[in-house]
């Protein structure tokens, strides 16, 4: 057993080339969701991973952070008469205010799900709770005074608007509708119907209502009066939310592409402000080439997964959620022949064929899985996180799960070089365990934060130490020496409070030749190391 003590004085190298695969996204966003223009034209961006809001040049595409760690987490936002910009932070139940004076304030709080915010020509503030709750709310945007419950069980009332009328018009997602909103009596009125999931709604100065579809990708217009849909533009699906502009052209983002559309209002041309091949920077998986065809890279970006070949460095989006059957992976693993996609946010598991990308199956209610193997098409283990749980589990025979072991701060599990052994991340150890006789063995102690264990084709393992900013790997039977693979990473972005402590995972996987791909979560990119 080698501690962390001892590595520095075993380290044999200390790194070598690196090599950008997929650079850095603009800002650098982590999937983006609700957009506004603020009182002096300038466009701002919220990112719910992200936890930041963002400025966005709409000639050159050029972004800069706004408001970021640790206040910034933002699903929507938008500013009132005063010049008080509210934001919603879905993940911590929280609405926050900037006012003037620049101060940020909790202005409400407990309220799980804490999604959609509008002002009224009146100056009232307005939020909803969507997917972790229901409701309606009026705000007082000073916080003094507590949140007044409009109505609930809405059917997920998302990006709103006030019509000129005084009226609320917003989407129901999970009905398939638009409605309208007397907010003082709660009466509620059906607009339109037949969306595929409508995600949010704006008026311009004229009084035309745009809507989105985001699993249809279609921005339409909307007759208030009869209901009728006229569609307006058609984009990649994934659209999170729109915003008007002054000029009453229409901005939209994507979730899944990381982009801002630009939506001219005379002839629904679409020009793309700014996008990236990443959604966000989670794990990554090695499918090995086959009779001389390259590696296939694919990184598990919670809105997308995206798959680069390791040869010519192409990339290709493979699949995106609300376009495709998959739910917010955050974690990947390959064997064979099939790719398992996991997910603690959602609960999920999915296994794709590696070929055809097809899918085999998408279970729910997994508990929270964070780390998992592929052992055979009917056999895949996975760590329960919040259980620290070791699962078995046959996805052609869904009932059948099996707790294989329970161990307080297990957090992944990665294949052995033999049947039935495993490798095991426990809080700061590296510890190699065999079913067969319930074995364990400690072959490295005491690392700094450690994530992404992986058993690279070259039969090493590796892992990322996020507390000190490096990757390092050691033979796979724990003789050592254990070798520095690169250093000063940007990689560690830190979780909201009550979120676990890895939040967005750092991906690693390595080849035959002992080439290191890891991901960055605060760059939003790829990275290929080459040994010295």
């Amino acid at each position: 057993m080698l501690s962390a003590t001892l590595i520095a004085l075993l380290l044999a190298g200390c790194g070598g080339d690196t090599e950008t695969l997929i650079p850095p996204a603009p800002g650098p966003f982590k999937g983006i969701h609700g957009l506004t223009f603020d009182n002096e034209g300038r466009l701002l961006v919220g990112s719910v991973v992200g936890r930041a809001i963002y400025e966005v040049d709409t000639v050159s595409g050029a972004v800069v952070e706004f408001i970021g760690l640790p206040h910034g987490m933002a699903d929507d936002l938008e500013q009132g008469p005063d010049g008080t910009l509210v934001w919603t932070a879905i993940l911590e139940g929280r609405a926050y205010a900037r006012g003037p004076d620049d101060e940020i304030r909790v202005i409400a709080e407990n309220l799980p799900g804490m999604n959609s915010v509008a002002w009224n020509s009146e100056g009232r503030l307005f939020a909803t709770q969507v997917f972790d709750g229901d409701a309606l709310w009026e705000l007082d945007p000073t916080g003094e005074t507590k949140p007044r419950l409009i109505l609930s069980d809405l059917g997920g009332l998302n990006g709103f608007d006030f019509a000129p009328d005084g009226r609320l018009y917003g989407p129901l997602w999970f009905k398939k509708q638009v409605v309208s909103i007397d907010v003082d009596t709660g009466d509620m009125r059906i607009v339109a119907d037949g969306f595929g999931i409508p995600a949010a709604v704006n008026f311009d100065s004229k009084g035309t209502l745009y809507a989105v579809d985001t699993q249809r990708g279609e921005v339409l217009i909307v007759d208030i009066e009869s209901g009728e849909k006229t569609l307006f533009a058609s984009v990649d699906p994934a659209i999170d939310n729109l915003a008007i502009a002054p000029d009453d052209s229409v901005y939209i983002s994507n979730m899944a592409d990381n982009a801002i559309l630009h939506i001219w209002p005379d002839n629904g041309e679409v020009k793309t402000i700014t996008s990236h091949p990443l959604s966000v920077a989670a794990d990554v998986a090695l499918v090995p080439g086959e009779g001389g065809e390259p590696d296939q890279i694919y990184v598990a970006g919670v809105f997308s997964l995206t798959r680069i070949n390791a040869l010519d460095k192409t990339v290709e989006q493979i699949a995106s959620v609300f376009g495709n059957e998959i739910e917010y992976p955050m974690h990947i693993d390959y064997g064979d022949g099939m790719l398992m996609l996991s997910s603690w946010s959602s609960g999920t598991i999915q296994m794709l064929d590696a070929k055809t990308h097809e899918s085999a199956g998408l279970f729910h209610d997994m508990g929270a899985p964070h780390s998992g193997v592929v052992v055979s098409p009917q056999e895949v283990l996975y760590v329960d996180l919040l259980r620290g749980a070791l699962v078995r589990f046959n996805p052609e025979q869904p009932d059948e799960r099996e707790d294989l072991l329970s161990v307080q701060g297990l957090t992944a599990v990665e294949s052995g070089t033999q049947p039935g052994e495993y490798f095991l991340l426990i809080e700061g150890d590296i510890q190699k365990w065999v079913e067969e006789g319930n074995s364990f063995e400690v072959l490295v102690s005491d690392l700094n934060n450690p994530e992404g264990l992986t058993l690279g084709l070259d039969g090493k393992l590796y892992v990322a130490e996020i507390g000190s900013r490096r990757i390092v790997s050691l033979p796979a039977d724990g003789s050592g020496p254990i070798r520095e693979v690169a250093a000063g990473l940007n990689i560690g972005f830190p979780a909201p409070g009550g979120i676990p402590p890895s939040y967005i995972p750092t991906g690693i996987a390595a080849d035959a030749q002992g080439r290191v791909y890891y991901t960055s979560d605060v760059d939003t990119a790829l990275y290929r190391v080459t040994p010295e």
